[in-house]
This record gives structure tokens, sequence and C-alpha cells, in this order.
């Protein structure tokens, strides 16, 4: 009777070299099929954000998106008296109405299945009200009924509490700052930016609605910062057909060629990811000037508008320096809105719109 032979080391070697082979093909095939699936999830998300804004639009006179200022014009949420109107026109609010007036359903469809940052999570919850819900509510990060922080909790249309970006200012009810976030230390509950509407006048609040141009873009994936050919160090005047993520000055490296939003979906060194535009269409971009709504006309040269850069271009026979008359779009998360008088006489630049002192109009990274 033969004796029953095994494998030999020349077999086992041939068939570990097989597997091999096949995991070398089948990994990036799943790696793909897995980027794109997160990739379909962040873009039902953003979809459903702008549904929300789109809902209410529908119920708005003007068929505008919220805006903040206007519609808390009594006080009840935030103290306009005692703080410029126009800070209420901050993502924070945005979202925050959104949630609390029943447009969005839960604070998870903010947060991007591709989130990078240990800085952006979903809040601690809050649904009741009462006595012991006060107590509750104190500890909470999002209360969906009358909410602490505001003016008048019973009447409030939002929680202003709700942190739209990791560094966003905190308020309590008698308007006084109690914490700030610029030691790197602060909590953001969302993953998404918006085109602005503040202030809440001139053109570029005009494309705050649904009459606007049906493919400009609401909302987005964030994005870090960028420089053109002509200026590397980004301190750009007007718009350009090649955009790197910043590298020089070396302190904006870390919001530029080393963000966070590069790893999302993009490369090392290139941005890509998700937009609405004003028609509820998702689109995947693998630039941030891809061919889109706006082409921007520069000295009688035209170019694709930069998502994520403030081009200092208006409509014919308007200043330009006044930021209201600018007609690009401009994706951003913004820690506070701009004045009616900043935006006029000293329109924030590609510097000053980060987290680089105790002022910041918008957050990066």
């Amino acid at each position: 009777m033969r004796k029953k032979q095994g494998f030999t080391l020349v077999e086992l070697l041939v068939v570990i070299s097989i597997i091999a082979l096949l995991v070398s093909i089948l990994l990036p095939a799943l790696n793909q099929v897995r980027r794109t699936a997160v990739r379909a999830k962040d873009g039902t998300q953003l979809r459903g954000i702008f549904q929300g804004m789109t809902t209410y639009a529908n119920e708005d006179k003007a068929g505008a998106y919220p805006v903040l200022s206007r519609l808390d014009r009594r006080n009840f949420t935030e103290d306009g008296d005692a703080l410029d109107p126009f800070t209420k026109d901050r993502t924070g609010n945005l979202m925050s109405f959104l949630l609390f007036q029943g447009f969005l359903e839960t604070p998870e469809v903010l947060i991007s299945p591709a989130e990078r940052s240990d800085r952006i999570r979903q809040p601690n919850l809050n649904f009741g009200a009462g006595s012991q819900a006060a107590v509750e509510r104190d500890q909470s990060e999002f209360n969906f009924n009358e909410p602490v922080q505001a003016e008048e909790p019973k009447f409030a249309l939002y929680d202003p509490g709700f942190r739209g970006t990791p560094i966003d200012q905190q308020e309590n009810n008698n308007s006084e700052i109690v914490s700030t976030n610029y030691d790197g230390n602060g909590i953001g509950f969302n993953s998404y930016a918006h085109n602005t509407f503040a202030p809440a006048s001139g053109l570029m609040a005009d494309q705050w609605t649904t009459v606007a141009n049906p493919k400009w873009i609401v909302l987005g994936n964030r994005g870090g910062l960028f420089a053109h050919e002509s200026n590397p160090s980004g301190a750009t005047d007007g718009p350009a057909e090649d955009w790197t993520p910043l590298v020089t000055p070396a302190q904006f490296a870390p919001v530029g060629v080393d963000s966070l939003t590069l790893a999302m979906f993009g490369a090392k060194d290139q941005w890509a990811g998700n937009v609405v535009m004003n028609d509820s269409s998702v689109q995947y971009w693998k630039e941030p000037n891809e061919d889109g709504p706006a082409r921007l006309n520069f000295n009688d040269q035209f170019f694709n508008d930069n998502i994520f850069v403030l081009e200092s271009v208006a409509a014919p026979g308007l200043n330009r320096g006044d930021y209201r008359n600018r007609e690009n779009i401009f994706l951003r998360q913004w820690v506070v809105g701009l004045s009616e008088s900043t935006a006029q006489t000293n329109p924030p630049s590609w510097g000053n719109l980060i987290y680089t002192g105790n002022n910041p109009f918008v957050y990066i990274d």
C-alpha cells in the first residue's frame, strides 16, 4: 500500500505565490470599491443637507436659504444689540437651525464618512425640557429644546452653542465670551463647507437662493489654502488656470500642502471632493477649479473659478474691492459672519481668513 504523500516544498511555494498574486490584484480593487462607497455616502449626506435647505427655501418668499441675521431679528436666540448681528451668519448657526427646526433629522449627516480630523465629531445631544432636563442640557453640546445658551430659550430658533468649526467662539446668554478654541483643543460638529451668504446683501448674497444659477455650487467638501503659478505665496489678486496646495510661507503649510482635507478624497498634492449644485445634483471634482458655472473675467481673460479662493473679480462696472460685489463661489466653514462695513472697506484676503489670530473669519482644516 502506497503512503499518502503531502505537498512538496515547491508545490507549497507555488500555491503561496499564486495567493500573493491574487491578493496584490484584488486589494487595489477592494480599496477602490471602498473609496467609491465612501464617496457615494458622502455625496448622499451633502444632498440631504441641501434638501433640508431647499425645504426651508421653498417656504421663504424670496426662495432664500437660511440667513440667521434675518431670522433672529428679534434677538431671541442671540443678542444682536450686544453683538454685530452679522456674527449670527456663521456655519454653526446654519447647521444648528436646520437641525433645530427639523429640516435635518440627525447631526450624523454633518460628519463626512471620509472625515480625517480628530477635532470633528458628533455632538452630545439633549431632546428634553424642564428642570431635570435643564441639568442635562448644561452638559450637552446641542439642545433640540430650549437651548441654555440662547437669550430666550423658549423662543430660540436654533442652539447658538452648536459649533460648526473647532474654533467657534462660545457665548453665554448674556452675550459674553465664555470660551474660545484657538488653542487647538476645540471640537467642531460639522465636516462641510458652504458658499458664503454674509453680508446679507450684494451679488454674493443674491446667489444664496433657489432661483440663482442652477449650476451654482452651494455646498461641498471643505478644502485648504491654494496658490497659483504666478504667485506661489498664495497672496492672489486674480484667478488662474493652475492651482496647487500652498507650500509657502511655511506657517501656512499645515493648512495648505499638509492639509487634512487632501486626504479625504484627493492625493498628497491635490484636492478632490463632492460639491452640490443649486439644482441638487452632486458632482465629484478632482480639482478645485474644474469646468463649472463660474467663468471669471479678469482683465479680459477668462478662468475657471477656484471654489476655495476669494478671487478679486467683480461684475462689470462694480468695485471689486467691495466683497459684496464679488461674483465667484467661495466655499468655507465660517467662524463668524462678515458685517457690511467689513465687507465694503476691508474684504478678507487669503491670509486673514485662517486662525492666525483671535479674530478669524473662517476655519481651515
